[in-house]
């Protein structure tokens, strides 16, 4: 995906968006749901031809590409890169924040200032290199 991100930003955040339905040798069906920019944007020719090119760069065999139209997400499908990436996001903050509930001097200052903990944000690097 990054790949494919790097060489065309524009197809690549599509993709993000999209349901593998299928991936095998010479084959990659992906599903997109019913009325989507996504949808309409990879039925273009010239975008199926995009990815043609890529997959076979990718897999290293000519690859047969199709996007098909989804009512709802398939229940069997892999999450979208998308989706995976909000799960990831989401976990992500959940462990932060229990970090900082079970870190002893902020359990200490809640207790002291009897107060509770309304955000953690995480330190961007820059800040983290300070600390």
């Amino acid at each position: 995906m990054q790949a494919v991100k790097g060489k065309k930003p524009m197809l690549g955040g599509a993709l993000e968006e999209v349901y593998p339905v299928k991936v095998a040798q010479g084959i990659l069906e992906i599903g997109c749901l019913q009325g989507s920019f996504q949808l309409t944007r990879l039925q273009d020719p010239e975008q199926i031809n995009e990815l043609k090119s890529l997959a076979q760069a990718h897999f290293g065999v000519p690859t047969q590409v199709k996007v098909v139209a989804l009512n709802a997400p398939p229940t069997d499908a892999a999450p979208t890169l998308s989706e995976k990436k909000s799960l990831e996001d989401a976990e992500r903050k959940a462990v932060l924040r229990r970090e900082a509930e079970e870190h002893p001097l902020v359990a200490a200052a809640v207790e002291m200032f009897d107060g509770e903990i309304a955000e953690v944000q995480e330190l961007s690097q820059k800040e983290a290199v300070k600390s």
